[in-house]
């Protein structure tokens, strides 16, 4: 079925093999669905398949990067809420954007 989908979408399968260096990123993606289920991890995966995919490799490392720690969107929550404050509700969405946007400015100054 999924060679199928290949073959109406005019997407060439290629056997495994090691020496495969796709050129595009829709024969990187053909060998990805070829391959993928070889390794039992995605980490396995993608540390033995970086050279080869190098274009969808690119994009796993762009979008597939895990927060180390949520403190720094926590304190923006924080410091939004204290100038968003009731007394100063009055605030435009675009004034509290630019506070946030120079309290950062200082913050980076300053260390």
């Amino acid at each position: 079925m999924l060679q199928n989908f290949f073959i109406t979408c005019g997407i060439k399968l290629q056997a495994t093999s090691t020496s495969f260096k796709p050129s595009t990123i829709k024969e990187e993606i053909t060998q990805y669905v070829v391959t993928v289920n070889l390794y039992q991890t995605f980490n396995q995966y993608w540390y033995a398949n970086k050279d080869r995919l190098p274009i969808f490799s690119s994009f796993v490392r762009q979008y597939n990067i895990m927060c180390a720690t949520s403190i720094d969107r926590e304190s923006y929550f924080n410091i939004a809420g204290f100038l968003h404050r009731k007394n100063r509700s009055s605030l435009a969405p675009s004034t509290l954007r630019y506070s946030m946007i120079l309290r950062e400015q200082v913050k980076n100054k300053q260390t």
